[in-house]
């Protein structure tokens, strides 16, 4: 019996055949995709993005579409020398993955009977409507405007990380005196609703949860303890990403090649910010 020995594919080979396994059960026919084939940079790049993204978004406790965004549209060009993706679905996969990473964390706060469900009523059926609203407009707004409102909210996301990250160290943090209805808030109802359907505008367009908008609302506005207030916009989150992503969805701005893989690799980053975070807290109170 004469047994004739087969050289080894090269590794290249294996990438090469692999990739183009990927092509055919995702291929790339969205005119949102600036690619016209996958390659090992852009794969890294994607599965990077989401666990980065999702870890960041576990330890400050939002949504983290702004940093979608960033990631997608301003390092891309920096790593591959040209745009592989247009802002307005990057925004798209900024959706997709909000959602996906505010319904764990919603529904572990529930579990956990620190979820107000009023609460995430008021201030998330104003922001729902809003942010469909906001989704009819997003084609309409440039490239430069899209990123320099997303800076903004860049800054204001890493300015409540660190907020977040100040107050863990304080006994108060974890078991503060949590408010329990909406007769307790400062302002008066309809400027609260008013600028919720704002901040579901400005999530719909930039394809955001918008819960780095709407702590600051209900902490500074309405004197609701921090922990609280995160927890609780979370939730809200939940409501205004399902009107970001139907409008998006409606309006053909999401392209679920990018959006699936970056939203399963965020879930697990998320998970590893969230532990982080816990840890964080245990080693400050010690």
């Amino acid at each position: 019996m004469i047994v004739i020995a087969t050289p080894p594919i090269p590794p290249t080979a294996h990438n090469e055949q692999w990739l183009m396994t990927l092509q055919h059960l995702m291929p790339i026919d969205s005119h949102l995709l600036l690619i016209k084939e996958y390659t090992l940079g852009i794969l890294l790049f994607m599965a990077s993005s989401g666990l980065i993204v999702g870890f960041l978004s576990g330890f400050i406790g939002v949504a983290g579409g702004m940093f979608t965004v960033s990631f997608l549209v301003l390092l891309a060009p920096l790593l591959f020398g040209a745009d592989i993706i247009t802002v307005q679905a990057a925004t798209g996969v900024a959706a997709v993955q909000g959602l996906a990473s505010t319904v764990s964390g919603s529904i572990a706060h529930f579990r956990n009977k620190a979820l107000n469900i009023g609460f995430l009523w008021y201030f998330g059926l104003p922001s729902i409507v809003g942010s469909y609203i906001g989704t009819q407009w997003s084609a309409q707004w440039s490239r430069n405007t899209i990123l320099m409102v997303m800076a903004s909210l860049l800054a204001s996301a890493i300015y409540l990380g660190f907020r977040k990250y100040k107050a863990m160290g304080h006994p108060t943090f974890q078991t503060p005196e949590p408010l329990t209805s909406i007769e307790q808030f400062i302002w008066p109802h309809w400027a609260i609703q008013l600028i919720c359907i704002f901040i579901g505008v400005l999530s719909g367009i930039l394809g955001i949860g918008g819960a780095v908008l709407l702590v600051p609302l209900m902490s500074d506005g309405q004197g609701m303890p921090l922990r609280q207030a995160i927890i609780t916009a979370t939730g809200s989150v939940v409501l205004t990403s399902v009107g970001t992503l139907l409008g998006k969805w409606q309006a053909g701005l999401i392209p679920w090649e990018f959006s699936v893989v970056v939203s399963i690799l965020a879930f697990v980053g998320g998970w590893f910010g969230l532990q982080t975070g816990c840890v964080s807290n245990q080693e400050r109170r010690i």
